[in-house]
Protein backbone atom coordinates (compact mmCIF):
# COMPACT_ATOMS: atom_id res chain seq x y z
CA UNK A 1 0.00 0.00 0.00
CA UNK A 2 1.60 3.28 -1.39
CA UNK A 3 0.16 6.36 0.06
CA UNK A 4 0.65 9.92 -0.60
CA UNK A 5 0.06 12.85 1.50
CA UNK A 6 -1.26 15.99 -0.44
CA UNK A 7 -1.33 19.34 1.97
CA UNK A 8 -0.55 22.90 1.45
CA UNK A 9 2.63 24.00 3.65
CA UNK A 10 1.18 27.18 4.55
CA UNK A 11 -2.01 25.22 6.09
CA UNK A 12 -1.21 22.34 7.46
CA UNK A 13 2.30 21.40 7.39
CA UNK A 14 2.66 20.33 11.25
CA UNK A 15 -0.66 18.36 10.88
CA UNK A 16 0.91 16.64 7.62
CA UNK A 17 4.17 15.63 9.54
CA UNK A 18 2.63 14.29 12.37
CA UNK A 19 0.31 12.21 10.09
CA UNK A 20 3.15 10.65 7.94
CA UNK A 21 4.58 9.90 11.09
CA UNK A 22 2.08 7.74 11.95
CA UNK A 23 1.68 6.07 8.53
CA UNK A 24 4.86 5.22 8.29
CA UNK A 25 5.04 3.47 11.24
CA UNK A 26 2.26 1.14 9.85
CA UNK A 27 3.05 0.98 6.07
CA UNK A 28 6.65 1.72 6.51
CA UNK A 29 8.68 4.77 5.60
CA UNK A 30 9.15 3.55 2.30
CA UNK A 31 5.82 3.05 1.48
CA UNK A 32 4.24 7.07 2.58
CA UNK A 33 5.54 9.81 0.62
CA UNK A 34 5.55 13.26 2.49
CA UNK A 35 7.57 15.72 0.20
CA UNK A 36 9.45 16.96 3.08
CA UNK A 37 11.26 13.29 3.77
CA UNK A 38 10.63 11.65 0.59
CA UNK A 39 12.47 14.50 -1.88
CA UNK A 40 16.31 14.22 -1.47
CA UNK A 41 18.25 17.96 -1.99
CA UNK A 42 19.05 18.33 -5.36
CA UNK A 43 16.19 16.44 -6.92
CA UNK A 44 13.40 17.39 -9.33
CA UNK A 45 10.58 18.03 -6.96
CA UNK A 46 8.20 18.37 -9.72
CA UNK A 47 9.11 14.91 -11.25
CA UNK A 48 9.23 13.31 -8.00
CA UNK A 49 5.87 14.20 -6.53
CA UNK A 50 4.26 13.21 -10.58
CA UNK A 51 5.97 9.73 -10.30
CA UNK A 52 4.60 9.33 -6.79
CA UNK A 53 1.64 10.22 -7.77
CA UNK A 54 1.71 7.98 -10.35
CA UNK A 55 2.85 4.80 -8.27
CA UNK A 56 0.57 5.10 -5.45
CA UNK A 57 -2.37 3.16 -4.16
CA UNK A 58 -4.09 6.54 -2.36
CA UNK A 59 -4.12 10.25 -1.84
CA UNK A 60 -4.94 11.38 1.41
CA UNK A 61 -5.62 15.16 1.15
CA UNK A 62 -4.97 17.05 3.99
CA UNK A 63 -7.07 20.06 4.35
CA UNK A 64 -6.84 22.84 7.42
CA UNK A 65 -8.52 25.92 7.94
CA UNK A 66 -6.28 27.54 5.26
CA UNK A 67 -6.39 25.47 2.76
CA UNK A 68 -9.05 26.78 0.43
CA UNK A 69 -8.52 30.75 1.39
CA UNK A 70 -4.45 30.24 0.99
CA UNK A 71 -3.37 33.17 -1.66
CA UNK A 72 -0.64 34.23 -4.10
CA UNK A 73 1.32 37.69 -3.33
CA UNK A 74 -1.10 39.19 -5.58
CA UNK A 75 -3.95 38.08 -3.68
CA UNK A 76 -5.62 35.21 -5.55
CA UNK A 77 -6.77 31.95 -4.33
CA UNK A 78 -4.23 29.27 -4.75
CA UNK A 79 -6.31 26.67 -5.95
CA UNK A 80 -7.69 29.47 -9.18
CA UNK A 81 -4.32 29.01 -10.55
CA UNK A 82 -3.96 25.55 -13.09
CA UNK A 83 -0.42 25.21 -11.95
CA UNK A 84 -0.96 25.28 -8.17
CA UNK A 85 0.55 22.23 -6.81
CA UNK A 86 -2.23 20.97 -4.64
CA UNK A 87 -4.55 21.45 -7.02
CA UNK A 88 -2.77 19.76 -9.50
CA UNK A 89 -2.03 16.72 -6.99
CA UNK A 90 -5.46 16.51 -6.33
CA UNK A 91 -6.51 16.48 -9.75
CA UNK A 92 -4.48 13.92 -10.98
CA UNK A 93 -5.61 11.54 -8.00
CA UNK A 94 -9.06 12.04 -9.11
CA UNK A 95 -8.38 11.40 -12.69
CA UNK A 96 -6.46 8.25 -11.54
CA UNK A 97 -9.76 7.29 -9.40
CA UNK A 98 -7.18 5.93 -6.77
CA UNK A 99 -8.45 6.07 -3.39
CA UNK A 100 -8.98 9.77 -2.56
CA UNK A 101 -9.28 10.51 1.11
CA UNK A 102 -9.91 14.04 2.26
CA UNK A 103 -8.57 14.24 5.62
CA UNK A 104 -10.13 17.49 8.32
CA UNK A 105 -7.51 18.94 10.80
CA UNK A 106 -7.74 21.90 12.38
CA UNK A 107 -11.40 22.61 12.63
CA UNK A 108 -11.88 22.35 9.15
CA UNK A 109 -14.96 21.44 6.97
CA UNK A 110 -14.86 20.08 3.47
CA UNK A 111 -15.32 23.10 1.00
CA UNK A 112 -18.67 23.68 -0.93
CA UNK A 113 -18.68 22.92 -4.65
CA UNK A 114 -18.93 26.39 -5.48
CA UNK A 115 -15.40 27.49 -3.61
CA UNK A 116 -13.92 25.01 -5.54
CA UNK A 117 -12.50 25.29 -9.57
CA UNK A 118 -14.67 22.44 -11.46
CA UNK A 119 -11.76 19.79 -11.87
CA UNK A 120 -11.72 19.81 -8.36
CA UNK A 121 -15.48 18.93 -7.51
CA UNK A 122 -15.08 15.18 -7.41
CA UNK A 123 -13.02 15.70 -3.98
CA UNK A 124 -16.69 16.59 -2.63
CA UNK A 125 -18.15 12.72 -3.45
CA UNK A 126 -15.29 11.17 -1.52
CA UNK A 127 -15.74 10.46 1.73
CA UNK A 128 -13.57 12.49 4.58
CA UNK A 129 -12.66 11.31 7.55
CA UNK A 130 -11.46 14.06 10.69
CA UNK A 131 -8.40 13.92 12.77
CA UNK A 132 -8.85 15.84 15.97
CA UNK A 133 -5.42 16.88 18.24
CA UNK A 134 -7.40 14.98 21.39
CA UNK A 135 -7.40 12.19 19.69
CA UNK A 136 -5.21 11.83 17.32
CA UNK A 137 -3.58 8.28 17.67
CA UNK A 138 -7.15 6.68 17.62
CA UNK A 139 -8.63 8.80 14.74
CA UNK A 140 -5.02 7.90 12.83
CA UNK A 141 -5.91 4.04 13.81
CA UNK A 142 -9.48 4.20 12.25
CA UNK A 143 -7.75 6.01 8.92
CA UNK A 144 -5.03 3.22 8.74
CA UNK A 145 -8.22 0.52 9.41
CA UNK A 146 -9.95 2.01 6.34
CA UNK A 147 -7.27 1.76 3.88
CA UNK A 148 -6.76 -1.60 2.27
CA UNK A 149 -3.99 -3.60 3.70
CA UNK A 150 -3.86 -1.26 6.84
CA UNK A 151 -4.25 -2.43 10.29
CA UNK A 152 -4.24 -0.47 13.61
CA UNK A 153 -1.02 -0.13 15.86
CA UNK A 154 -1.28 -2.71 18.81
CA UNK A 155 -2.93 -0.51 22.13
CA UNK A 156 -0.99 0.43 25.27
CA UNK A 157 -2.00 -2.75 27.24
CA UNK A 158 -1.46 -5.16 23.97
CA UNK A 159 1.64 -4.28 23.47
CA UNK A 160 2.59 -4.24 27.62
CA UNK A 161 0.94 -7.66 27.35
CA UNK A 162 3.30 -8.96 24.37
CA UNK A 163 6.31 -7.45 25.74
CA UNK A 164 5.20 -9.36 29.30
CA UNK A 165 4.87 -12.55 27.43
CA UNK A 166 8.08 -12.50 25.79
CA UNK A 167 10.17 -11.70 28.48
CA UNK A 168 8.72 -14.85 30.13
CA UNK A 169 9.64 -17.55 27.39
CA UNK A 170 12.63 -15.54 27.16
CA UNK A 171 13.23 -16.59 31.15
CA UNK A 172 12.28 -20.07 30.37
CA UNK A 173 14.37 -20.84 27.99
CA UNK A 174 16.89 -19.21 29.80
CA UNK A 175 16.28 -21.50 32.66
CA UNK A 176 16.08 -24.31 30.76
CA UNK A 177 19.51 -24.32 29.08
CA UNK A 178 21.34 -23.94 32.24
CA UNK A 179 19.13 -27.09 33.82
CA UNK A 180 20.25 -29.12 31.32
CA UNK A 181 23.98 -27.82 30.49
CA UNK A 182 26.25 -30.67 31.99
CA UNK A 183 28.94 -29.93 34.17
CA UNK A 184 27.15 -26.35 35.45
CA UNK A 185 25.55 -27.36 38.66
CA UNK A 186 26.28 -25.33 41.59
CA UNK A 187 25.20 -28.34 43.68
CA UNK A 188 28.33 -30.40 44.98
CA UNK A 189 26.17 -33.65 45.18
CA UNK A 190 24.19 -32.91 41.79
CA UNK A 191 28.00 -32.12 40.09
CA UNK A 192 29.37 -35.33 41.93
CA UNK A 193 26.76 -37.25 40.12
CA UNK A 194 27.13 -35.60 36.61
CA UNK A 195 31.50 -36.88 37.37
CA UNK A 196 29.56 -40.46 37.27
CA UNK A 197 32.28 -41.77 39.48
CA UNK A 198 31.95 -45.55 40.53
CA UNK A 199 30.73 -45.38 44.28
CA UNK A 200 33.56 -46.30 46.86
CA UNK A 201 33.34 -49.42 48.46
CA UNK A 202 32.50 -50.34 51.92
CA UNK A 203 34.42 -50.81 54.62
CA UNK A 204 34.56 -54.55 55.74
CA UNK A 205 33.47 -55.61 51.92
CA UNK A 206 35.93 -56.35 49.76
CA UNK A 207 35.48 -55.70 46.24
CA UNK A 208 34.72 -59.11 43.65
CA UNK A 209 37.91 -58.25 42.47
CA UNK A 210 39.86 -59.04 45.31
CA UNK A 211 37.63 -62.01 46.84
CA UNK A 212 39.87 -64.86 45.42
CA UNK A 213 39.21 -68.56 45.91
CA UNK A 214 41.85 -70.93 47.53
CA UNK A 215 44.97 -72.36 46.05
CA UNK A 216 44.37 -75.88 45.01
CA UNK A 217 47.84 -76.95 46.14
CA UNK A 218 47.59 -75.76 48.89
CA UNK A 219 44.40 -77.98 49.95
CA UNK A 220 46.27 -81.40 47.91
CA UNK A 221 49.25 -80.53 50.76
CA UNK A 222 47.13 -80.36 53.46
CA UNK A 223 45.44 -84.18 52.20
CA UNK A 224 48.76 -85.88 51.65
CA UNK A 225 50.03 -85.09 55.09
CA UNK A 226 46.86 -87.00 56.57
CA UNK A 227 47.27 -89.69 54.61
Amino acid sequence: MRIFVSYRRSDAAAHAGRLSDGLARRFGAHNVFHDVTAIAPGQNFEQAIDRALVDCDAVLVVIGPGWLTASTPQGTPRLLDPDDRVRLEVVTALRRDVRVVPVLVGAATLPAAADLPHDLHGLRSRQAVVLHDATWVRDVDALVAALPGGTPAPTSRRRWVLAATAAVVVLLIAGALTWWRPGTSDDPESAELLRCDPPPARAGHRSRSARTRPLRPHARTARSSTQ
